[in-house]
């Protein structure tokens, strides 16, 4: 469950939000506005501020929403739920409504217009994704406490990185000493080696780790609703030449990120440094994707931490860095930190160890 004052805060500035555009109500169908807003995580539910809150629910979720959303008014719905969704509206005289337009379809945006058409549905853009770049200590505290926890679980698969050994069976120990340790998983675990550890999002397989081989991690557990990640390359055996320096580089590339990053940076000019750093090393083109991104409730949220990107960071702002060159038939290397910003830096809650990375 989310702390309360978090609860608190986040629902006051939606309030504020409501008052100040003259809207009477705000409806949201996703899951993470209803986690951040009331602290509810069932799979289902209509989260409408009025600017009280509101929550209908259907039978499988009533009593969970009643324990851990008290400051919502719970109201159990059948189906179809339009009904139910305008007697809470008209309840109040209520003449404009806000949503969230990025995650509702046109087709359900038509439904509410038919069905409950005495309103104005207003788009309100990342009103609540807004809110939650910020993280406060108790947020920040449970992403440290899932980073924590999953660097113990990595230190107790590397004894298993060994020849023949399967990728799949990497990330089904992994995924399990991070379950055992009472988390859950922040997102579906990556292990890729040889080949294709040039493949960034590359999911594990029934591939046999060899001798002479790079093997990427990229894991991440959820303690509290908010989620940790983090990236390890390893090679096993003794690396060549070119294998040392594509590592090094790499590691370089995040240290030039870390060494202009803090609160008033554009996020833009941090995945400058990393990559006009490897661009010098005529490595810039093996590297495409954006440096990092927020991490939160979800493993991928605001800010954008990428060349084009103009945002300034913010203290509180908890980010990504991570830096990856890929090469098409050899392999690849990503490391990846989370950091807190700071006003004159950042705090790194990554602590695993980056110069172990022979096996």
């Amino acid at each position: 469950m989310l702390p309360r004052d978090t609860l608190f805060n986040s629902q006051e500035i939606v309030k504020n939000y409501l008052r100040e555009n003259n809207l009477g109500a705000w409806v949201s169908f996703r899951y993470e506005s209803r986690r951040y807003l009331i602290g509810f995580t069932g799979s289902a539910g209509i989260l409408v501020m009025k600017p009280e809150p509101n929550l209908l629910v259907d039978f499988r979720y009533t009593e969970q929403a009643k324990i851990e959303s008290p400051s919502a008014k719970v109201i159990e719905f059948t189906k179809p739920y339009h009904k139910y969704l305008k007697e809470v509206l008209n309840s109040g005289s209520i003449k404009k409504v806000g949503f969230e337009p990025n995650h509702l379809t046109v087709s359900q945006l038509k439904e509410l217009e038919e069905f409950i058409g005495e309103v104005e549905w207003l788009p309100t853009e990342n009103l609540v994704e807004n809110c939650r770049v910020i993280k406060d200590e108790q947020e920040i505290s449970s992403i440290k406490t899932a980073q924590e926890l999953s660097e113990k679980a990595l230190y107790n698969i590397l004894k298993l990185l060994k020849p023949g050994v399967k990728e799949i069976d990497l990330a089904i120990e992994l995924e399990y000493q991070i379950r055992q340790r009472g988390a859950n998983m922040a997102f579906p675990i990556i292990v890729a080696s040889g080949e294709r550890a040039a493949l960034p999002h590359a999911q594990p397989t029934n591939k046999e780790i060899k001798t002479g081989e790079f093997i990427v991690i990229d894991f991440g557990a959820r303690i509290d609703g908010y989620v940790s990640d983090c990236t390890r390359t390893f090679f096993l055996g003794k690396p060549g030449e070119k294998e040392v320096d594509v590592y090094n580089h790499v590691l370089e590339a995040q240290r030039q990120a870390f060494s202009i990053i803090q609160a008033g940076v554009e996020a833009g000019l941090v995945d400058k440094a990393a990559r006009d750093y490897l661009k010098g090393k005529g490595l810039d083109n093996y590297f495409g994707h954006g440096l990092g991104h927020g991490v939160g409730l979800e493993v991928h949220e605001a800010p954008r931490v990428a060349i084009d990107d103009k945002t300034v960071l913010k203290e509180g702002m908890v980010i990504t860095v991570e830096p990856g060159v890929y090469i098409s038939g050899w392999g690849g290397v990503r490391t990846e930190d989370m950091v807190v910003l700071k006003s004159n830096g950042y705090y790194n809650l990554s602590k695993f160890p980056k110069d172990e990375w022979k096996l």
